[in-house]
């Protein structure tokens, strides 16, 4: 179970109050960024692909973020593709 592996790290206490201050924080910005994207239309711009476990949670919490918001995610684009989305509309 993951709370049993990372409750080795610190105390049970200490977790809960963590896990408490997560979900305090994601309300906030809930309640700060969803009236802005509430059922718009986003582009997800520079996703990590580092292909590290850190940068691949930061993605899905992004999903997650959006999806809790009601937002459309019509585009997702790296760092490495923003020149395919900077010429989107332009004639070469």
């Amino acid at each position: 179970m993951v709370s049993e592996d990372i409750g080795m790290v610190g105390t049970n206490a200490s977790l809960r109050v963590n896990r408490q201050t997560l979900r305090e924080q994601y309300a906030l910005i809930i309640k700060d960024l969803g009236p802005v994207i509430s059922d718009n239309k986003v582009i997800h711009l520079d996703i990590p692909l580092h292909l590290n476990i850190g940068d691949l949670l930061i993605d899905w919490g992004t999903d997650f973020l959006l999806r809790d918001c009601n937002a459309s995610c019509i585009s997702r684009y790296s760092v490495r593709g923003l020149d395919r989305f900077m010429s989107q509309g332009t004639e070469k």
